[in-house]
């Protein structure tokens, strides 16, 4: 049983719409979990809540606490915003507007040929087409409906279009749902808040989780201005906060703290677990360090297995380069095409993935999470079998039995960029990473973005230099320092430090190998000279 702190008790009990704001390691996913059972209670069978995760991991996580605590979730949606979009709003109510399509498939705007782009060009400026929403009839959309397409950009559009048009819908989402949870709120998207305020407005119980300090999708137009909004006296929704870090050292409390507000009050700590190293030379020395560091590290915070000791590097690209040159046996991350894809096929085929080469995913967790429930005995047989054959199959016969699981499970067929995305991950080991269980003896390297959500003993927070974090651009002529998004960029450093439970070191060296493998000098990133810091980290 959890002892919850006054914060945290405040926050569950409270019974209405609300924001909370909590900070890394403050036990948030334990009061969403606390407050979600305590919804369940009292939902009829045929309603549920909606939890709405950032990523899929994070989903299955929150699903698996919630059943642990009260094994039946009744009717209840979780998964990510987009998935919500797809299974409870387009493909339960779009035919009711526009008619029935067979063999609907999503695709990007880029594949597009430049007629329909130009047609739809007028729906990337969202906010204008919400605002005039009675007015426009979206039949650029439609016309491409007709033929079977929905484009993957305006999905949440779309989503949103069909919350104001279809009366069906709203009162499905207001009979079904009797509260909606999302975290991670400060990467809230623009139409994502609009329907949380639609939800609230329809009367159910929303509640909105998250980190204004953690917020580092701005380029992927997410802002936490929507989690700020909500905070506003006037905004409907009672704030709480939860502010005590339980799973950090409280001396990387402490540097982290200092470094959003140089001024905050620090926590009483006996010992100082934040390290800060300049290696002479570039990133292979870097590497070369951190091999001959590694049993030293676990020695000194008795970390028994390499899998709790992470390696975060600012892009893609370093973690292409550090995976080379580090030789202790890692596991590194990064993005597949299947998530640039996106879509229901793509989440699908990923989950797919996931089960043929993790044998801790069962069949019915990728059944239990389509949008249908399945009730006719025959059917769940057959369901059961079509995946299972995506593990029993043999290399060539591979891609055929996900094109035939897709097929039964969703009534979808994949096309040739789905095929060539399969394959790209099939010949590409960091790829393939995504989907394999993670070994005991590996290392965890991974961008800083992709870290979001996740805690390691020990953290090697790596590219810590001028130009790279926090990001500078380059103005010909001007020798000012320019930067790009520096409060973004400031929270993505504040994520990395903040993922290390026991301790984190903070490394940067005097030269670095650049993504085009040339040498050049490097100086010390600004965030390593942050007023408030000095004296809350070790020299090493």
């Amino acid at each position: 049983m959890i002892e919850f702190t006054h914060e945290q008790r405040l926050a569950i009990d409270y019974p209405s719409s609300m924001v909370l704001t909590a900070c890394p390691g403050s036990g948030k996913t334990a009061v969403i979990v606390e407050k979600i059972v305590l919804d369940l209670a009292s939902c009829k069978e045929f309603q549920g809540v909606i939890a709405i995760s950032y990523t899929n991991k994070a989903s299955d996580e929150l699903k698996r606490r919630c059943l642990k605590a009260l094994p039946d979730s009744k009717s209840s949606f979780f998964g990510t915003i987009d998935k919500f979009y797809l299974t409870e709003i387009i493909y339960q109510f779009l035919n009711h507007l526009w008619g029935g399509v067979n063999n609907l498939q999503v695709v990007r705007f880029n594949d597009l040929d430049s007629v329909v782009k130009d047609s739809l060009s007028v729906f990337f400026n969202a906010e204008y087409v919400c605002e005039n929403i009675d007015v426009f009839d979206f039949k650029e959309i439609k016309n491409l409906y007709a033929k079977g397409f929905l484009v993957l950009e305006f999905i949440p559009l779309l989503a949103y279009f069909i919350l104001c048009k279809s009366l069906a819908c709203r009162r499905y989402i207001s009979k079904k749902y009797n509260s909606m949870y999302i975290d991670e709120y400060q990467d809230a998207g623009f139409i994502q808040h609009l329907i949380f305020l639609k939800l609230f407005g329809f009367g159910v119980k929303t509640v909105a989780v998250g980190d204004i300090d953690q917020s580092i999708f701005l380029y992927a137009g997410k802002s936490s201005k929507y989690l700020m909004s909500l905070l506003d006296d006037d905004s409907g929704f009672k704030p709480f906060e939860i502010t005590i870090n339980h799973r950090s050292h409280s001396s990387i409390v402490n540097y982290a703290s200092r470094m959003l507000s140089e001024n905050c009050e620090l926590l009483v700590t006996d010992d100082t677990q934040v390290y800060r190293t300049t290696i002479n030379g570039s990133q292979q020395e870097v590497a070369k360090w951190i091999d001959d560091n590694i049993n030293n590290v676990k020695q000194t915070f008795g970390i028994s297995k390499e899998r709790e000791i992470a390696i975060l590097a600012a892009t893609n690209s370093s973690v292409l380069l550090m995976s080379g040159l580090v030789r202790t046996k890692l596991r590194a991350y990064i993005d597949d095409d299947l998530s640039k894809l996106g879509g229901d096929v793509s989440l699908l085929i990923k989950e797919l993935l996931s089960y043929r080469f993790n044998v801790l995913v069962t069949a019915q967790e990728i059944i239990d999470g389509l949008s249908i429930k399945v009730v006719e005995r025959n059917a769940l047989r057959e369901m059961r079998n079509v995946i299972k054959y995506v593990r029993k199959a043999d290399d060539s016969n591979f891609i055929p039995a996900l094109r035939q699981a897709v097929n039964l499970l969703i009534n979808k067929d994949f096309s040739a960029q789905h095929i060539d995305a399969v394959n790209a991950v099939l010949q590409n080991k960091m790829m393939l990473n995504n989907y394999l269980p993670v070994g005991d003896d590996e290392l965890q390297l991974m961008t800083l973005h992709k870290s979001k959500g996740l805690e390691f003993d020990f953290v090697f927070h790596l590219d810590l230099y001028d130009w790279i974090l926090p990001r500078r651009e380059f103005i010909e002529g001007s020798f000012d320092l320019v930067f790009s998004n520096y409060e973004q960029c400031l929270n993505l450093h504040y994520v990395g430090v903040t993922r290390a439970k026991k301790a984190v070191a903070l490394i940067n060296s005097t030269e670095r190998l650049n993504y085009q493998h040339e040498l050049k000098r490097a100086k010390p990133s600004q965030f390593l000279s942050l007023r408030g810091v000095e004296g809350l980290y070790r020299n090493i």
